[in-house]
């Protein structure tokens, strides 16, 4: 009975070291987009004390330890909640996109509150580098540096710290304020001439003595309203200042949208290069992030941890050329443009068309021609009525300015 018992014992242990469960508080998303803290089951742990997985260990700043689960209540939540988010996304490519080269990535370290420059040869910059806070990177695995003890490394997703910054330092920050004020340009242009053309009108058509018994009282009356609209324009900064949020900060491990983003551009470098960023390739992780997060909207507010301008489906959004730069990579205009096109080609399969359209893509490409032509080769390839819905995918790129 004893060697009985002692048999069972040593060949369960292998199975049951590698299946854990264990509860832990996450910040997740309910029904109606809010977040919420709760209890959630994280699986596939190798150690019930640690966040130490089959797919995923979970570490802190630049150690190689994985962080335990009597840590501070903060990091314990920030480890649960991309621990729980990473699986999920990792299950999504797996389950439901079938993709092979996630299914057969190994385990992969994953840092929070790490605020060190990445460096390709030595991994860590030194630590007199200034520090980097509020945002997420993936980074592709490194040979190292033997010549000074530097071991490979695989692939890594990194979440830094938050920190309070002013709007001012943010990239694109000033060009957002352009877009708004444009906005406001082309409504006072407007206005003024349509003013001035009902004037005209009621000049022309019923002559100066019907115009109103005081034709000067018409033509205050119309000028007028054009000067309100013209102080409204000139003040245009002000107003923008007064309904802007003037400091922002995210803290990237507890945005479930941010990690989803992030796993897809580990899931996505089989074809797309994750060495750097592009308009492409942040377009096509918050494509991915939005089907796992089942929302037309990504990164809203978590007022806690992020209070950062949200991305969304937008009626219009028009092309501009600063698109195409590193700079404005992370703006929603591809994202909304991919959320659209798989909107007209198929709502059902959408995301494996997206997926397989990876193949024809890579990093350095742009969005006027190659992610054009990639969507419309899509649809050649898996759209039922290619030609009529060809059609659909050209208005729709007309009417966002490409």
């Amino acid at each position: 009975m004893n060697l009985r018992i002692l048999l069972v014992a040593i060949f369960s242990f292998p199975i049951f070291s590698h299946a854990l469960e264990v509860s832990q508080e996450a910040l997740i998303r309910d029904d109606n987009f809010k977040p919420i803290i709760t209890k959630v089951i994280l699986q596939d742990l190798t150690a019930a004390d640690q966040f130490d997985g089959k797919y995923f260990k979970i570490v802190k700043g630049k150690s190689d330890d994985a962080i335990s689960m009597q840590d501070d209540d903060l990091t314990v939540l920030k480890a649960a909640t991309t621990y729980y988010h990473l699986t999920k996304a990792r299950n999504y490519f797996v389950g439901k996109l079938h993709s092979e080269y996630v299914k057969n990535l190994p385990q992969m370290v994953i840092r929070i509150d790490i605020t060190n420059t990445y460096n390709e040869l030595g991994h860590f910059a030194n630590d007199r580098y200034p520090p980097i806070y509020n945002t997420a990177k993936s980074f592709p695995a490194g040979r190292g540096y033997p010549a000074r003890n530097i071991l490979p490394w695989g692939n890594e997703i990194w979440f830094r710290p938050s920190k309070k910054v002013h709007v001012s330092e943010l990239p694109g920050g000033e060009m957002e304020n352009a877009q708004l004020k444009n906005v406001f340009r082309q409504f006072r242009n407007r206005s003024h001439v349509v003013s001035l053309d009902k004037f005209m009108a009621e000049l022309l058509v019923e002559g100066v003595d019907k115009i109103s018994e005081d034709p000067l009282d018409s033509f205050f009356r119309v000028a007028g309203s054009s000067l309100v609209i013209e102080l409204i324009f000139q003040s245009t900064d002000r107003f923008v200042s007064l309904f802007e949020k003037n400091w922002y900060y995210l803290d990237a491990a507890m945005v479930p949208e941010i990690i989803y983003h992030e796993y897809s551009h580990i899931a996505l470098s089989d074809k797309i290069a994750i060495s750097h960023s592009s308009p492409i390739n942040e377009g096509l992780g918050d494509y991915f992030a939005s089907q796992m997060a089942n929302s037309k909207k990504l990164y809203g507010n978590i007022k806690e941890y992020n209070q950062f301008i949200a991305k969304k489906v937008r009626k219009r959004n028009p092309y501009q050329l600063q698109f195409e730069n590193v700079d404005f990579a992370n703006t929603d205009f591809v994202f909304a443009l991919i959320y659209k096109a798989v909107q007209i080609m198929d709502q059902k399969n959408g995301a494996a068309i997206i997926y397989d359209m990876r193949n024809y893509l890579n990093t350095d490409e742009t969005i006027k021609e190659q992610l054009i032509d990639a969507l419309i080769n899509a649809c050649t390839r898996f759209c039922v009525n290619p030609f009529p819905t060809k059609l659909k995918l050209y208005q729709l790129f007309q009417s966002h300015g490409l």
